[in-house]
């Protein structure tokens, strides 16, 4: 249990733009644990893929640079991403194109 809330401070102190920020972190009676994140509307990049039918080359660049960053970072802060999956990348909203990795 201890290492679950050392994990949690660890990810409360990410700050990078394209990092899903956590405000908070919970443990309830049933041992089951609650994050407390930004709120982003604009769903899951694996959902706006597949109602879009694909991107184009320019759209997959875009988002790509902003993983690559998100990346980049965790790795310099000594952390890895072991769930990396469309599902784990949120976009803000539908019309900036910004993503954030949820950790």
């Amino acid at each position: 249990m201890d290492r679950i809330f050392a994990e949690a401070e660890m990810l409360k102190a990410l700050t990078h733009k394209h990092i899903v920020k956590i405000l908070n972190f919970y443990s309830l009676e049933t041992m089951e644990f609650v994050f407390v994140m930004e709120y982003l509307e604009g769903g899951e990049l694996g959902a706006y893929v597949k109602e879009k039918g694909g991107l184009s080359e320019e759209e997959a660049k875009h988002f790509f640079k902003q993983l690559l960053s998100a990346i980049d970072y965790c790795h310099n802060e000594k952390l890895i991403h072991r769930d990396l999956k469309l599902e784990n990348i949120l976009l803000e909203n539908q019309t900036s194109k910004n993503i954030k990795v949820w950790t």
